[in-house]
């Protein structure tokens, strides 16, 4: 008896999708990538000194409190959104890629595409883009507008956290 078996398909990377036209990309390995990244900078090492000098309490006041406050308040726009966090925090999880090509019809600007490896994980992207699509078809203040549960409003609790910990009051410099 004889067999013939197919080689399997070399395992392509998410930049590998994109057309020859692309002249530019910029790749982002996923949050864990990120977290290594951010780990294995210098700056990281003294953070982290810091943080382990400072007395629990003090940290449990100024820093975890506020990390808490804004992860909260991440999850109740998610919600106001129709977003389960777990599908947000998947997708950030896939490695993707942001791509810049040529401009394809006269008198308009370069087709910008972004690529996400979702691996099994279709399901939790389609969410989170539907979620995006509802925003982009009208309801912008969902991001933006203060006072409306939005991510202007995580960014300013987040400020004034950072704030609060270095014993400063906002000035018209913070603003």
């Amino acid at each position: 008896m004889l067999c013939a078996q197919a080689q399997k398909p070399p395992v392509l990377a998410v930049e590998d999708v994109l057309p020859v036209s692309t002249y530019a990309c910029a790749r982002f390995g996923g949050l864990a990538a990120c977290g290594e990244a951010a780990n294995a900078l210098p700056m990281s090492v003294i953070v982290n000194a810091f943080l382990q000098k400072l007395p629990e309490q003090t940290r449990q006041q100024r820093f975890d409190q506020g990390l808490d406050r804004g992860a909260e308040h991440v999850r109740q726009v998610l919600q106001h959104l129709g977003l389960d966090p777990t599908d947000v925090r998947t997708v950030l999880q896939r490695p993707m890629v942001v791509a810049m090509g040529r401009a394809t019809i006269e008198g308009m600007g370069p087709s910008v595409a972004l690529v996400i490896d979702a691996g099994g994980h279709a399901a939790a992207l389609g969410r989170v883009i539907a979620a995006l699509e509802a925003v982009q078809a009208g309801d912008h203040e969902r991001l933006a507008a203060p006072l409306r549960d939005s991510y202007h409003d995580v960014w300013m609790e987040l400020h004034q956290d950072l704030l609060l910990s270095l014993d400063r009051q906002r000035t018209a410099a913070d603003a």
